[in-house]
């Protein structure tokens, strides 16, 4: 049995997803809409962030919460994005400022800050073993931070247009970011080089597997792909009733692709072949931010 949770507006829904069927389980309340989440790796805690710029971390066992204020210029400070660090209970958050912030959830402070050029933050992600932190938004760079060294400059991959999503494969070595061109780039972090592939109109979102060199990108007029990318070959593509995807995560397991859309949440299973067929969809109104799997 695995669990999941997705965002629509102020609300984040727990679910199980089990023999093919999807049970809701919870609702955590926000007064404020939900930009994005995501689970504590091999913990049952949420992080969530929203548009009145309070972090929120849920324990789904007990459901205690508490929320936090980061410090900003703005009267309306949004928050966009939070990554989890993989091993310490450290959780980075970025926004509408350009400015990403590390905070200690234990001792409920923050450790640092990074002003990156008051570029928006759009998407966070921290590599596996814990040292290189990527950060992507509105702006024309891709920062790389190396958290390990807080006095080291950000590394920064020079983008052309804006960039929605980045991610680590299961190795830690290669960084994916989508853009809004089509593009999806690839940063190999040991050579520092990095090359790009055009793959449709707009690429919106993308999920890397767990524990294989795979990954799912979402595109503009609603497709999917799925890439295998040691060699390159796209492994499948396939359309459904969403609109175009917003987010989209593999399960542990690497079968189980959720997705949610404008007014959509849904499950596909890659086991189905030749294409991959949705088992579980669900409408709602509004839009459906962001999916993800508990790790």
């Amino acid at each position: 049995m695995s669990q999941l949770a997705f965002a629509h507006r102020k609300s984040v829904h727990l679910g199980k997803w089990y023999n093919h069927e999807f049970e809701m389980v919870k609702e955590f309340s926000h007064e404020s809409y939900v930009r994005d989440l995501q689970w504590e790796p091999q913990k049952s805690r949420i992080g969530t962030v929203t548009m009145d710029g309070f972090l929120h971390i849920w324990d789904v066992d007990s459901e205690d919460h508490f929320e936090l204020k980061g410090s900003s210029q703005r009267e309306v400070p949004e928050l966009y994005a939070l990554a989890w660090h993989p091993t310490k209970p450290w959780i980075a958050v970025g926004g509408q400022e350009g400015i990403v912030q590390i905070w200690d959830i234990e001792e409920q402070q923050v450790l640092h800050s990074y002003n990156l050029e008051d570029q928006a933050i759009f998407s966070l992600a921290w590599r596996k073993q814990g040292d290189l932190l990527a950060a992507s938004g509105e702006g024309s760079y891709l920062h790389v931070l190396n958290t390990d060294n807080i006095e080291e400059k950000p590394y920064k991959i020079v983008l052309e247009g804006l960039t929605f999503k980045v991610g680590w494969d299961y190795t830690g070595r290669h960084l994916a970011a989508t853009d809004s061109r089509g593009f999806v780039l690839f940063w190999d972090s040991e050579i520092k080089m990095s090359h790009t592939h055009r793959l449709g109109e707009g690429a919106s979102s993308l999920a890397w597997q767990t524990s294989h060199p795979v990954i799912a990108i979402s595109y503009t007029d609603s497709n999917i792909g799925v890439w295998k990318t040691d060699k390159w070959a796209e492994i499948d593509e396939f359309t459904g009733p969403w609109r175009i995807p917003l987010s989209i995560d593999w399960d542990p397991e690497d079968r189980f692709l959720a997705i949610c859309s404008q007014g959509y949440f849904g499950i596909a299973d890659s086991e189905y072949k030749p294409h991959i067929s949705e088992v579980f969809g669900k409408n709602f109104q509004g839009k459906v931010q962001v999916v993800a799997w508990q790790k």
